[in-house]
């Protein structure tokens, strides 16, 4: 196998305008002729010089986000439920928003990570974001109101197993898709997805409640590129990330009630001004 033969996979991958798809095609070969490398079949990697110089684009994937003033848009749609979403989902959507974990660790969740009496749920470390021997668990502090949203899934899918029970998947749970076609079907298709709730809570916990952004970055696991900084800086912030999913959680509410008064007041008519 040569260079020449690794790079005709890629290109002809790159024809059919899958570049993401090439991307990862490429560090599959690398690591099986690695192998093929350790174990004597080959004298050398032949797809190692491809990294730098294959006609593979690398993308930077932005997921949609509403802004701030559609954000009550989305929480009428969530009341309304237009598209008919089970309650399992719409309490997903509703834990995203409150807790604004990645979706992957979110739908695969097991009741015993939940401890109720700490507020704590606890995320394991082979379900983080990270290379493996890197990651470490991840503590999500519950405020009153996700809590509560978690007692409502617990009715259905509890109190032991997967959170987001499925049988029509063969993992057991819920697929990412599950909650973004609920948003699609709420007519937030290409506006919101169910990664969009971290991008929401990172952008207006700063703006809105002032806290400062490596409290939320600790809280969102953002992984630290920089070795020697993600080495020393180990803050956990706990305490402070405590108070801020509470009042998160506060400010969300507040922003759901005006948006139901606002609903519910009559519309301004000419004759009223």
């Amino acid at each position: 196998i040569t260079t020449q033969d690794c790079l005709g996979v890629l290109r002809s991958i790159e024809k059919r305008g899958s570049l993401e798809q090439g991307k990862r095609t490429l560090g599959v070969i690398s690591q099986i002729l690695d192998y093929a490398t350790a174990l004597g079949f080959c004298t050398y990697n032949p797809a190692t010089s491809l990294n730098r110089h294959a006609p593979i684009k690398q993308t930077v994937e932005h997921f949609p986000c509403i802004s701030w003033q559609e954000f009550p848009e989305l929480l009428q749609a969530m009341e309304s439920n237009p598209g008919g979403a089970d309650p399992m989902t719409l309490g997903g959507l509703e834990l995203l928003m409150l807790c604004f974990m990645r979706t992957t660790e979110l739908i695969a969740a097991d009741w015993n990570e939940i401890n109720w009496e700490a507020k704590v749920w606890t995320i394991p470390a082979e379900r983080m974001k990270g290379k493996r021997g890197s990651r470490k668990e991840h503590l999500v502090p519950l405020s009153n109101q996700a809590l509560k949203v978690l007692e409502s899934i617990k009715g259905i899918t509890g109190p032991d197993g997967m959170i987001f029970k499925s049988i029509r998947t063969k993992s057991g749970y819920i697929s990412n898709n599950t909650l973004n076609m609920a948003l699609k079907r709420m007519g937030f298709d290409n506006r919101m997805c169910g990664h969009g709730f971290r991008t929401l809570a990172l952008t207006n916990i700063q703006e809105h409640l002032k806290i400062d952004l490596r409290i939320v970055d600790r809280q969102l696991a953002h992984i630290e590129k920089n070795k020697v900084t993600a080495a020393y800086n180990r803050a956990e912030y706990w305490d402070e990330r405590v108070d801020m999913m509470q009042k998160w959680a506060e400010l969300v509410d507040e922003k759901k009630s005006k948006q139901k008064k606002e609903a519910q007041s009559p519309p301004v008519t000419d004759f009223m001004r």
